[in-house]
């Protein structure tokens, strides 16, 4: 069965321009619910980040599009309120440089699969978690 991918977007907080290249830096991702109602938590890439930043770093993409390499990610961390991260891009693929100085470029966004999930109600609470089954009242705050 093939996985769906998914997609988490927020905005760029800093852009630095210089000389061809330009540094950004934000989130990738939070633990906030995303416009398609997911919530990513930042632990879900710990083991996918600590793998891929040993071997071959993580590259920057244009639009979650392989053949669209257009930098690399300098500094990806984990924290409390999601996933923090800073990069460099060199290549002005589809004039992506152009439009990150328009501030017509400004977002930033993470694909993924879904290996594991649980559906919450409004107030938090585990309505079904993948693999285990039905867990009503089980408290968010305490995953």
């Amino acid at each position: 069965m093939k996985k769906a991918i998914h997609y988490f977007k927020t905005t760029m907080t800093n852009v630095e321009v210089k000389e061809g290249t330009a540094i950004i830096a934000g989130y990738a991702s939070t633990k906030d619910v995303d416009r398609g109602g997911d919530r990513v938590l930042p632990t879900a890439f710990t083991d996918s980040l600590a793998k891929s930043q040993s071997t071959s770093g993580v590259a920057m993409l244009l639009g979650h599009d392989h053949a669209k390499v257009i930098g690399s990610w300098d500094k990806i961390e984990i924290d409390s309120k999601g996933i923090p991260v800073e990069g460099t891009v060199k290549h002005n693929v589809d004039d992506c440089m152009e439009k990150i100085k328009g501030k017509d470029l400004r977002g930033l966004s993470i694909g993924y699969r879904v290996e594991e999930y649980q559906i919450e109600d409004s107030a938090g609470h585990v309505m079904y978690r993948s693999g285990t089954g039905m867990e009503a009242g089980y408290d968010y705050e305490d995953l």
